[in-house]
């Protein structure tokens, strides 16, 4: 809670694109919420509230693809539905190939696409990773990176790209990717992924398509 504001903050994919959400709350004797005037917030039962922080697109629950290596940066493009939108979280899976491998420097920043269907070269905002290692085992696992202030402002019906730059440390850490060209069910109306990604040297300013391409990212926008 800050100022006149409560965040309640669900784990996990918890409220999809198109879920109803309500709200409820029971008066605590100590310590309760207060109206406007100071008063004690009366219990209440269930009211409707904005769904605003939502699953926008994810492929996430498709067949599993190749482990590409993080010696490399990748750029995901994605297509937005038919309203204006905030992107507030990306999640990418990623890991490494053993206990050992030393942390991933690395940043996720969203571009738009250029006149020659590669990202441009600013970004539009960046989200940071809650970690800096991809994953302390030898498997793979989701990273969330979170946008700073409100989100980030999207352009209905339009194509982005969620590039992610590594700067160091790329060795055995990995980036999964996904075989089938499906969506998860429960996006937002109109939002895709590209089948398939980019990738380019760390480093290297020209945008390639080799390394397996044909597979898409993991990755889940919210």
């Amino acid at each position: 809670m800050e100022g006149s504001t409560v965040t309640l903050t669900l784990g996990g994919n918890a409220i999809g694109a198109t879920d109803a959400v309500t709200v409820a709350y029971t008066k605590f004797d100590a310590s309760p919420l207060q109206d406007g005037n100071g008063n004690a917030l009366a219990t209440f039962a269930f009211r409707s509230a904005d769904n605003t922080s939502r699953l926008l697109v994810r492929n996430t629950l498709q067949s599993d693809g190749i482990f590409v290596n993080l010696g490399r940066d990748y750029a995901q493009a994605f297509t937005t539905g038919g309203s204006a939108f905030k992107l507030t979280r990306a999640d990418v899976w990623m890991g490494n190939v053993l206990a050992t491998t030393p942390a991933a420097s690395w940043t996720l920043s969203i571009h738009a696409s250029g006149s020659s269907g590669l990202p441009a070269g600013t970004a539009l905002g960046s989200l940071t990773a809650s970690s800096a290692t991809p994953v302390p085992t030898a498997r793979a696992g989701r990273i969330e990176h979170a946008a700073s202030g409100t989100g980030i402002d999207l352009d209905a019906n339009t194509t982005y790209f969620a590039v992610l730059d590594v700067s160091s440390g790329g060795g055995q850490n990995i980036v999964v990717t996904e075989a089938s060209d499906d969506e998860d069910a429960g996006a937002a109306p109109g939002w895709s992924l590209a089948n398939g990604h980019l990738n380019r040297g760390n480093q290297v300013a020209t945008w390639v398509g080799s390394d397996n391409s044909s597979d898409s990212v993991r990755i889940a926008l919210h």
